[in-house]
């Protein structure tokens, strides 16, 4: 990017008069500064690593000596509204963004790895990013107001699903059946992804998904010990978002109506739950509450709520 370009976008002033007049990139990470860097100096204490590393020019909003006048300083009066503007304009060139859900996310990552980029971080983190080509953005991650997405449409879906099933569906993709380990509850999720590919020209290799951490069952005995599939007497399944669980435990009666559904979680819903206040609290009423589909809310690893599964006793214990 050109050095007056940068500052027209940011409205800075060029408080130097440099031999340079062009940026290869931008970081703000002095660690990652290389010959015609332009550095954001979010620390000024950075600076002098940056100039040593070859940094062609200093974008900052604090006063800071001018320690070489042949690299380009450009000041700004506040340097996140410049970065958001340097953003803007980058993004704009892009060939292809596409703003999508964790979920989406992950199935494009596994089935897609090699033709498309991936992104997930902070606004500072993708100034350093290569947009060259078509891009994947969880957009949970960057303000909305800095990029519009590419459009993708919902209809008609690429698919058709011949075995709904709660943890598990089959479909007819391009005259090909696959059986895949993901809830059908992420058909809409799985449609996405796959319109994504048709825009971007990549090729869906739908046998290289494997098993996502979305909707995960954890078979358990009222003791809340681990079992195998077949021995259960009861279904648990962790989700970390608790504004899907409403969605999850619906969808759930619909595809499983025999099962005796019931939602944990510690915030209250506008749905019959359980309200739990901690951990222990938690484990406690999932062994006294009657249930058979078990969802619970919370940002925690399940196995802090399961107990180890006793080890069959050998020939010779006791003795």
């Amino acid at each position: 990017m050109d050095v007056h370009e940068v500052v027209a976008i940011t409205r800075g002033v060029l408080k130097s008069r440099p031999y340079v007049s062009k940026f290869t990139h931008t970081t703000h990470r002095a660690s990652q500064v290389k010959h015609g860097s332009l550095f954001v100096a979010l620390d000024p204490q950075q600076i002098d690593l940056a100039l040593s590393l070859g940094a062609y020019g200093i974008l900052y909003d604090q006063e800071v000596p001018i320690s070489d006048s042949e690299v380009a300083w450009i000041y700004v009066p506040n340097l996140d509204m410049a970065v958001e503007k340097l953003l803007y304009y980058k993004l704009l060139e892009a060939p292809a963004i596409f703003g999508v859900c964790v979920v989406e996310f992950a199935i494009l990552q596994k089935i897609a790895p090699e033709g498309l980029l991936f992104f997930e971080g902070s606004k500072l983190d993708l100034l350093d990013f290569d947009l060259s080509t078509p891009c994947v953005i969880w957009q949970d991650t960057l303000p909305s107001h800095l990029f519009k997405p590419k459009d993708i449409p919902s209809e008609p879906m690429l698919f058709e699903i011949l075995l709904p099933e709660l943890f598990s569906m089959s479909i007819c993709y391009q005259h090909k059946r696959y059986d895949l380990k993901l809830s059908s509850f992420y058909a809409p999720q799985l449609a996405k992804a796959l319109h994504i590919c048709t825009l971007a020209g990549v090729i869906a290799h739908l046998d290289r998904l494997g098993v996502l951490n979305f909707m995960q069952p954890h078979y358990t005995n009222p003791q809340l010990e681990p079992c195998t599939f077949g021995q259960s007497t009861q279904i648990l399944i962790l989700e970390k978002q608790s504004q899907s669980l409403l969605q999850m435990a619906r969808y759930a009666h619909q595809i499983t109506p025999w099962q005796q559904i019931q939602i944990f979680t510690p915030n209250p819903l506008p749905a019959p739950h359980v309200l739990y206040s901690d951990l222990a609290h938690l484990r406690q009423i999932l062994q006294t509450t009657p249930y058979t589909l078990g969802f619970i809310g919370g940002d925690f690893e399940i196995q802090q709520i399961l107990k180890p599964k006793k080890s069959p006793k050998g020939l010779f214990d006791g003795l």
